[in-house]
């Protein structure tokens, strides 16, 4: 097991730490346990690096071209009014599931420009094809 050190610089096993803090009272325990679960999580977060290269490549996660191709079909469908109850339900669907994903895209730049301490207008031209 390993050591820790403490104050007087002499080193406790782990086995001789939980015996020690098993002496405390509860309401010590507790705190104690907050502060040690706040610096597990603050060393299991991503750097702002790997969290960055994170929303990068979720914002860059492509649609489908056969998704677009058959929305664009249905759309063409119903504006020559060749579309069928069916089509229509694949339509709206296809369309909420395309907003879905945008409006996760638009989160996913919103936190990538808070990151990065800029606008997310310039954060949306990196990744959008028409400039905003």
């Amino acid at each position: 097991m390993g050591a820790i050190e403490v104050a007087n610089s002499e080193e406790l096993n782990m086995k001789e730490l939980v015996k020690r803090l098993s002496k405390l009272d509860v309401n010590k325990l507790e705190k104690l346990r907050s502060q040690i679960d706040k610096v597990v999580a603050y060393k299991k977060a991503p750097t702002k690096a790997e969290r960055e290269s994170q929303l990068v490549k979720e914002i860059k996660r492509k649609i489908p071209n056969s998704l677009i191709k058959y929305k664009n079909s249905l759309v063409t469908k119903l504006k020559d009014g060749s579309i069928v109850e069916k089509e229509k339900e694949d339509l709206n669907f296809t369309i909420n599931y395309l907003d879905e994903l945008n409006a996760e895209r638009i989160v996913l730049m919103g936190e990538l420009a808070k990151l990065r301490i800029v606008d997310i207008l310039l954060v949306a031209r990196e990744f959008n094809k028409h400039n905003l």
